[in-house]
């Protein structure tokens, strides 16, 4: 038995974690927009952005 693998962390199931928290994410990008006088347009690239960034980290 390698020990290294029973001791790696678990790896998320990214598709369905995007999934679950995407509505939130897309209201608080909305929302974060919105207060900086900005345009909401944008507001799902920027969710993608956050998800990839965390995702990849």
């Amino acid at each position: 038995m390698d020990l290294r693998s029973s001791l790696a962390p678990p790896v998320p199931d990214w598709p369905q974690l995007y999934e679950q928290h995407r509505p939130a994410m897309f209201r608080v990008a909305v929302a974060g927009l919105k207060a900086a006088g900005r345009s909401t347009v944008d507001a799902l690239d920027i969710v993608h952005d956050a998800f990839n960034s965390t995702r990849m980290s």
